[in-house]
């Protein structure tokens, strides 16, 4: 009896069907499972969102979008990249996401939700903007008012034979003044205005103050205690627990600090001072001429800016 021989191509597609059956088995066909080292599952990565590990979410989701390009868990995972960014109140990267996941899913599961909170956001930016010009036209009404309450007290000072400082903040310039005459003038460095703050993506205040103030204090050898900003500005959290003598810098503030109120100074700087709208608001002054300004004034001095 002859055995029946069974035709190549038919051997052929039993082996085809048995490693496709080996691969969906061991999870390699299943569009969700990881294909490179250290990828994710999005069950993986909705566990690790629960958690509270939003940087870590948005790491293993994004390397599965790259792996996974047409799983049907995509539209998930962009979506938790979105909401980690509002955990962790960062709104600007939450717009961005919600927007890539309503031009890349305009039809997934959450569509309508994102959309109805990338509105919220988008209501809540333009809010924050309408407040922000608010509070910098009443800056500017109560400048114009300090300015104006200013140039009067100037004109009863230069009646007398007081020694006070007038500082040209558009022009750079110090002055120290008697009556009207001028006894010395150099030039100086002022606020630079806004400034952003890398690590939180927030926006501070770095103007120089207008207006009638005087000298409350004079300071030989000061020493700068740094501010919160200083850390911030450079997108670095403020050290925890850290203390006012760890904050200390000796010699950034020159040989002499004139104090004006609200750490407001006049100071120098040990790289030396070119005129400009660079610094945090004090204004600073180059070595020579702040010997000067020591020597020549005192405590209750007027100073005057404009």
């Amino acid at each position: 009896m002859k055995r029946r021989q069974i035709p190549i191509i038919i051997l052929v597609i039993l082996l085809l069907s048995a490693n496709v059956a080996l691969a969906n088995k061991q999870g390699m066909g299943d569009p969700q499972a990881p294909e490179i080292a250290g990828a994710k599952t999005i069950e993986e990565i909705r566990a690790k969102f629960n958690r509270g590990d939003y940087a870590g979410t948005r790491l293993d989701a994004g390397k599965f979008i790259q792996t996974h390009p047409s799983s049907t868990a995509c539209p998930e995972a962009q979506y938790l990249i979105a909401l980690s960014y509002l955990k962790e109140a960062n709104e600007p990267a939450a717009r961005e996401e919600l927007d890539r996941y309503m031009k890349n899913y305009p039809n997934a599961a959450k569509a309508a939700e994102a959309s109805a909170t990338l509105r919220t956001l988008e209501a809540r930016r333009f809010q924050e903007m309408y407040d922000a010009a608010q509070r910098k036209q009443a800056a500017l009404e109560e400048q114009n008012r300090k300015i104006s309450e200013a140039v009067e007290e100037m004109r009863k000072t230069a009646k007398t034979d007081k020694i006070y400082i007038v500082i040209d903040v558009q022009a750079d310039m110090i002055m120290v003044k008697m009556g009207n005459a001028t006894l010395y003038s150099f030039p100086c460095a002022t606020g630079k205005g806004e400034g952003y703050l890398a690590a939180t993506g927030g926006i501070e205040a770095f103007y120089t103050p207008r207006g009638k103030l005087s000298i409350i204090k004079k300071e030989k050898d000061p020493v700068w205690v740094r501010p919160n900003w200083y850390w911030l500005e450079r997108g670095e959290e403020v050290p925890e627990g850290i203390t006012n003598t760890e904050r200390s810098v000796h010699g950034y503030l020159g040989k002499y600090k004139l104090d004006l109120g609200d750490q407001f100074y006049i100071h120098g700087h040990p790289g030396g001072v070119k005129p400009g709208k660079y610094t945090h608001g004090c204004i600073r002054v180059n070595d020579d001429d702040l010997q000067i300004l020591w020597n020549i004034t005192e405590v209750g001095t007027e100073v005057y800016i404009f």
